[in-house]
């Protein structure tokens, strides 16, 4: 609905305040298995990555290439609380990270290359994932900025390499010669995919008006690292990459 919701339900809110006053009793701070293992050891292989980095740059040299900062994308619980910071509900069970924004066009040769480690096969998390996510300005709330974080698409770890549908299989063909490709994914997010690639995401037209998919981000989680029960550590794994390839003008 657009404002002014006119043709919206309308409902009560009431607030109950209790007469007494109430004594604080916070609850104590529980002990926290710490996300550090010590095995660092996922970190070894990014010359693996940077092969598939360079593999994939040079796969579409006719384009420009612009790489993306990836970058955490909520702060730790308790520094979260001290600096009263929204962790948008997340917990201690993944990592969450998440690239710089970006758009696509229409254009067939204007897409992004997501790519990084399976992060349950070098054994720091149980299960991974990419998501794309809208990243539209919310216009009708303008002077206040907000944004519509509204993940739509997502690709993971659980399927396997013959389905062509999972992070598993996607990053050989760029580099067939390597062992630790195996290790690796590559998927291509793009408006259209005229060729019927393998490994492609398309982004659909939109439906609402405030979701546009006029700006894009993605997201990257990896959940449980199996040795400590908890989320993975960040200071022990690769982080994932996004390349936004346009046309040369």
């Amino acid at each position: 609905m657009e404002p002014p919701y006119s043709s919206n339900r309308r409902g009560w809110v009431l607030r109950l305040t209790q007469s007494d006053p109430i004594e604080l009793d916070p609850y104590p701070v529980p002990n926290l298995t710490p996300r550090d293992t010590g095995d660092y050891s996922e970190l070894n292989l990014k010359s693996t990555m940077d092969s598939l980095e360079e593999a994939i740059i040079d796969h579409y040299s006719d384009l420009n290439a612009d790489v993306l900062r990836t970058y955490r994308w909520v702060d730790i619980s308790y520094h979260a609380i001290q600096n009263n910071t929204d962790v948008l509900g997340d917990s201690r069970d993944a990592i969450y990270l998440k690239s710089d924004p970006f758009a696509l066009e229409e254009d067939p040769d204007d897409f992004a290359i997501v790519f990084g480690p399976i992060h349950s096969l070098t054994g720091k998390a149980i299960y991974s994932s990419f998501v794309v996510y809208s990243n539209d300005l919310v216009k009708d709330l303008l002077p206040y900025e907000s944004r519509i974080l509204y993940g739509f698409l997502s690709i993971n770890s659980e399927r396997s390499a013959e389905t062509k549908l999972g992070l598993p299989g996607s990053a050989e063909r760029f580099l067939p010669d390597d062992p630790n490709a195996k290790y690796f994914y590559v998927w291509k997010v793009s408006k259209s995919n005229p060729d019927n690639e393998d490994y492609c995401l398309l982004v659909p037209e939109p439906t609402l008006k405030r979701i546009t998919y006029d700006e894009l981000m993605i997201g990257f989680r990896a959940y449980v690292n199996p040795t400590t029960g908890v989320g993975p550590s960040y200071e022990e794994i690769l982080m994932d990459k996004v390349i936004h390839f346009r046309p040369k003008k």
